[in-house]
């Protein structure tokens, strides 16, 4: 299977708004983060016993590792964009992928 690692992938919304439930990012900032900070952050979720953690968190977390290198083949030191908002509006995170590559061309 072949792997991704120089890709310039944008991500938002659902993949924002968990990075920031995981505390990868801090809410209303963006940042850079790895395919592997999610991974490990699903393993975190999946091990906590706390009570104020969403229930699903752990099936959350799990699945956006689970996509981005089994679904998009990216490795796991692969690093994506993680944005809440283009100029002020918020983005469907199906469009992270359209909108780099429309960017580029």
């Amino acid at each position: 299977m072949m792997l991704y690692k120089l890709c310039v992938l944008s991500a938002f919304s659902y993949f924002y708004d968990r990075a920031v439930d995981a505390g990868l990012i801090r809410k209303g900032e963006r940042g850079l983060l790895s395919v592997q900070q999610y991974l490990d952050a699903a393993r975190s979720a999946c091990e906590s016993k706390e009570a104020d953690l969403s229930p699903f968190a752990c099936v959350d977390m799990s699945f956006i590792p689970g996509l981005l290198h089994h679904g998009y083949r990216l490795a796991p030191d692969a690093v994506l964009g993680v944005y809440k908002e283009i100029r002020g509006r918020q983005v469907s995170w199906a469009l992270g992928a359209a909108f780099n590559m429309l960017s580029l061309g």
